[in-house]
C-alpha cells in the first residue's frame, strides 16, 4: 500500500498540526448552523460528508468534511474550521436540484468525488450538537433521539489519529470528552440511510434549529 502514502500524509497534515497545538481532533464532519457547530459522527460510508452538504445546500457554512479540531474555553466546547474544500461523492451531487448544487459554491474539480468551495463559517464556533449517524432504523423516516446518557467510548472510538497516544494526548481526549458529555447534545439519528440524503437533512436541520441554536455565539 505503498501508494497510498501520499494521500494519507496530505490528509493528515492538518490534522496533525492541530494536535500539536493542543486541540482535540474527531473524524466528524460539521456545519455553522444559526451560530452553532453541528457535527456528524458515524463509521465510514454512514453518510456524514452526505449529509452536511446537504445542510450546506440549505445555507449552512463549512467547518470540515473530515476532521474537526476542537477546543474547550470554560464550559463551551469550540469547533475550529478546517479546510475550505469539501469532497461529494458524485451521486451525492446527482441526486440534488441545480439550486443546491449552486449554493456549494465553486466547483474546483470534478470525478468520482467532487472538490466545491463552499460558504465557510466562522474560524471557530461553540459546539451545539453531536449527531450520529447510527444505521439503525428499516422504514422510510428519520428519527432523531438523545443518547443520554453519552458513551464517553462513543467519542474516544471517534477520534482522529489513533496512533497519537501518548499520555497528553490520552488526558486530553478524556477531558474533551467529559467536556462535550458535560455540555454539548449527542443525538442518533436513525434510518438517514433508508430514508435518503435529503430528508435526513431535513430532519436534522429541523431538529438542530429548534433544539441547539439560537444561544449567543
Amino acid at each position: 500500500m505503498r501508494h497510498l502514502a501520499p494521500f494519507r500524509e496530505a490528509r493528515e497534515a492538518l490534522p496533525l498540526a492541530s494536535v500539536l497545538q493542543g486541540m482535540e481532533v474527531l473524524h466528524a464532519s460539521a456545519v455553522s448552523l444559526d451560530g452553532r457547530a453541528v457535527a456528524f459522527l458515524g463509521r465510514s460510508g454512514a453518510g456524514k460528508t452526505t449529509l452536511a452538504t446537504r445542510l450546506l445546500a440549505r445555507g449552512a457554512r463549512l467547518l470540515t468534511d473530515d476532521v474537526l479540531a476542537m477546543t474547550t474555553d470554560g464550559a463551551t466546547v469550540w469547533g475550529h474550521r478546517g479546510g475550505a474544500v469539501a469532497r461529494i461523492d458524485v451521486e451525492a451531487v446527482r441526486g440534488m436540484t441545480a439550486a443546491e448544487r449552486a449554493a456549494l459554491g465553486r466547483v474546483e474539480a470534478r470525478g468520482a468525488k467532487w472538490h466545491v468551495r463552499p460558504p465557510t463559517g466562522p474560524e471557530r464556533v461553540p459546539l451545539g450538537a453531536l449527531y450520529v449517524l447510527s444505521g439503525e432504523g428499516g422504514g422510510t423516516g428519520v428519527t432523531v433521539r438523545p443518547v443520554d446518557p453519552v458513551d464517553p467510548g462513543l467519542l474516544l472510538g471517534s477520534a482522529f489519529l489513533p496512533y497519537l497516544a501518548g499520555p497528553d494526548r490520552l488526558r486530553r481526549q478524556l477531558d474533551m470528552a467529559a467536556a462535550i458529555a458535560a455540555g454539548v447534545p449527542l443525538f442518533a439519528v436513525d434510518g438517514a440511510r433508508s430514508a435518503g440524503p435529503a430528508a435526513a437533512a431535513d430532519a436534522v436541520a429541523e431538529h438542530a434549529r429548534s433544539s441547539v441554536a439560537g444561544a449567543p455565539a
